[in-house]
C-alpha cells in the first residue's frame, strides 16, 4: 500500500478522509437519478431557509421521502447472501493508466436476480472508477455472469482493492442496496 501523505490544507479534496468517505458514500449508495433527487433536496432546503414557501417545503418532502422510501424498499430486493464473487487478478498499474479486470458472479440461491450492479468501494484517492457501476440485467439461479470493471490509476504504487459491492437499484431506482464482499 502506498504511504499516505502528510495532511495539509493544500492537498487535493479527495485526500481529506471525510471528503473521501462522503464521496464513497455518494457514489456507492445513490444512482444517477438519486443524485439528482439529493441535489434537489439540498436546493429545496436552502430555498426553504430563504423564503419559507409552502411549495418549496412540499418539494423538499417529496425528495427526502423518495430517497428514504427507495432505500427502505431496496432491502426487500437486495441480492441474497448466496452469491459467490471471484475477481480476476488485476493487471499492473502505471501512472495515468486504465485498468480493466473481470469479476465473475455466481448465483447459488434459488432467487432470480435482476439488475445487479457491480462496483468497487472504499477506493484510495489515487484509484477512481472510470465509469458507473457495471450492470448485469439478468442472473438466473445456479448460473454465473462476468462483469468487466475499469479503474483509473492516477499514481504509481501498490494498491489493495478491499470492497466489492454487489447491489440492485430495484424497485424505485434512486438508491443502491446490497452486499459488500472483502
Amino acid at each position: 500500500m502506498t504511504q499516505r501523505r502528510r495532511w495539509s490544507f493544500l492537498m487535493p479534496p479527495l485526500e481529506h478522509p471525510p471528503i473521501l468517505w462522503l464521496d464513497d458514500l455518494y457514489r456507492g449508495v445513490l444512482t444517477g437519478s438519486g443524485r439528482i433527487l439529493l441535489w434537489g433536496a439540498i436546493i429545496s432546503c436552502l430555498s426553504l431557509l430563504a423564503s419559507g414557501s409552502y411549495l418549496i417545503a412540499v418539494s423538499l418532502g417529496f425528495a427526502v421521502s423518495g430517497l428514504v422510501l427507495s432505500y427502505v424498499l431496496g432491502f426487500c430486493f437486495r441480492p441474497p447472501l448466496e452469491i459467490t464473487v471471484d475477481r480476476d487478478r488485476v493487471p499492473r498499474a502505471y501512472a495515468d493508466s486504465l485498468l480493466h479486470y473481470r469479476v465473475e458472479i455466481r448465483n447459488r440461491s434459488e432467487v432470480h436476480l435482476k439488475q445487479v450492479l457491480v462496483e468497487e468501494r472504499g477506493l484510495v484517492p489515487e484509484l477512481r472508477l472510470a465509469s458507473e457501476a457495471t450492470r448485469i440485467d439478468d442472473l438466473p439461479p445456479g448460473e454465473s455472469r462476468s462483469a468487466v470493471l475499469a479503474l483509473n490509476c492516477r499514481r504509481r504504487g501498490i494498491y489493495r482493492l478491499e470492497q466489492l459491492q454487489i447491489t440492485t437499484s430495484l424497485p424505485v431506482g434512486f438508491t443502491k442496496v446490497g452486499r459488500k464482499f472483502r
